[in-house]
């Protein structure tokens, strides 16, 4: 399997971004504070700990059009808007839950968009969820990112996990979205019939 690395920097911090916000809540700045926002389906928080890492979580709704090609479309703009609203880089990205309404007929467009593709040049844990999302749209999203501190590493060590290190710690986390000897992408709907029966189960 050829090994897949990237080292990510400490980016600009998002707390010049965050003005931009409105609604916006913060509890203050440096360790131990958070701040929260959420408009036009996005809602976003984040928390900084004592070592200066940031945390954010985003849950992105899908904008209510008739079909899932609009929506998803809709969602990764979102998705684009908000990362850029927060000072975020696609490299800060640790994990992404993607939540479809109908696995087995929307899991093949979705693995063939932005929000999986790039897996291949920035190693995202990234697993496709049936659960209809709690707004009623097609699909929906959330994503994990960290910033500040000090450089964090990530690799894909087998089909489904990736590793990720980061103050002298290491964190392996489970995709479920499986890759071959290659470091390729298996994207048919047997896998994820599959999934979906792991879901359920």
């Amino acid at each position: 399997m050829s090994e897949q690395k990237l080292r990510v920097g400490a980016p600009a911090s998002a707390k010049t971004a965050k003005q931009d916000s409105v609604p916006f809540k913060e509890s203050g700045r440096g360790p131990g504070s958070h701040s929260a926002a959420e408009k036009d389906g996005v809602a976003w928080r984040s928390f900084e700990g004592a070592n200066g890492c940031i945390e954010h979580f985003f849950m992105i709704d899908a904008p209510a059009e008739a079909s899932f090609a609009g929506q998803a479309a809709g969602l990764e703009q979102r998705y684009r808007d908000a990362l850029k609203q927060y000072g975020l880089s696609a490299e800060s990205a640790v994990f992404r839950r993607i939540f479809l309404s109908d696995i087995l007929n929307q899991a093949d467009a979705v693995c063939d968009s932005p929000l999986v593709e790039e897996i291949d040049t920035n190693p995202v844990s990234t697993s496709i969820i049936q659960q209809v999302p709690l707004s009623g749209s097609k699909i929906a999203l959330l994503a994990y990112h960290v910033t500040g501190g000090v450089p964090f590493e990530k690799e894909f060590i087998g089909p489904r996990h990736m590793l990720m290190r980061k103050n002298g710690f290491r964190a392996t986390i489970q995709s479920r979205i499986e890759r071959d000897g290659r470091g390729e992408r298996k994207t048919t709907k047997r896998q994820a019939r599959r999934v979906s029966c792991d879901e359920a189960g």
